[in-house]
């Protein structure tokens, strides 16, 4: 009965829906807010994460910030030397991996928890005593005679 529930739940850890993050290399640029170049005054310290899958040589604030922000040349020199980009290589099939084993794990400590509740009140269940079978004769003495 719980081997369906566990079986759907590695196939679906299995199938990704997204595109960008789940790729094992990806460029991750940390920015700060576009209004700070366009507002003097304001004192935001709010980062913005942008990520996309492109090569290690095109892991610029360029390529992956202004792919998805439509700006200006000038905009865009005087933004990207606030923006710091990194280039990330991971390996995402360890990731799922310990994840689905992290999942049975739980699954069989559930299931042994389960067992213990079912054998509990087995182990627990006291036999009754017996009653002892009493006489009601009375007790005879002997007599000496």
């Amino acid at each position: 009965m719980l081997i369906i529930p566990l079986i759907l739940m590695i196939f679906s850890s299995s199938f990704v829906f997204g595109a960008d993050q789940f790729e094992d290399y990806r460029c991750k640029c940390v920015c700060p807010s576009l209004t700070v170049l366009q507002d003097p005054l304001v004192n935001e310290t709010h980062r913005h994460v942008y990520i996309d899958v492109v090569p290690a040589d095109n892991c610029t604030c360029y390529r992956v910030v202004f792919n998805t922000v439509i700006a200006t040349q000038n905009f865009q020199d005087r933004f990207c030397p606030r923006c710091v980009c990194n280039y990330e290589v991971r390996n995402t099939t360890t990731m799922k991996v310990v994840v689905i084993i992290i999942m049975v794990a739980i699954s069989l400590l559930f299931i042994y928890m389960i067992f213990l509740l079912c054998l509990d009140p087995i182990m627990n269940q006291r036999t009754k005593p017996k009653p002892t079978t009493t006489t009601t004769q009375p007790i005879r003495q002997y007599e000496r005679q």
